[in-house]
């Protein structure tokens, strides 16, 4: 999804600022390598290298459609400080904020 990472503002945001963004996601011991995530991520950000190294490539967004299709749950969200149920809140939060602010910008 190109326009995502390139045009959109949270996504191109995300990819540039990737490597010192504080979140992350974070591939836990557990994993199978089902490759249910790999399937799942539209962004080609996940790999066999990706999954051993325990977390998605650069183009990563952050979307977390892999989260959501990892039946084993050992990927999460992580933020420094917080627990992964915290740090997905969080970062809801703040992409829903980002989103209406940029919303009300591009009204102007």
């Amino acid at each position: 999804m190109v326009h995502c990472t390139v045009y959109c503002p949270l996504g191109l945001l995300s990819n540039l600022l990737g490597r010192i963004n504080p979140f992350r996601i974070r591939i836990g011991p557990g994993c199978t390598s089902c490759g249910v995530c790999v399937r799942a991520c539209r962004y080609s950000a996940l790999s066999s290298t990706d999954i051993e190294n325990g977390r998605p490539g650069l183009t990563c967004t952050l979307c977390g459609d892999c989260v959501n299709a990892c039946p084993e749950s050992v990927m999460n969200y992580r933020f420094p400080a917080l627990s992964p149920g915290q740090a997905r809140t969080l970062f809801v939060i703040l992409v829903v904020s980002l989103h209406a602010v940029f919303l009300a910008t591009a009204r102007i």
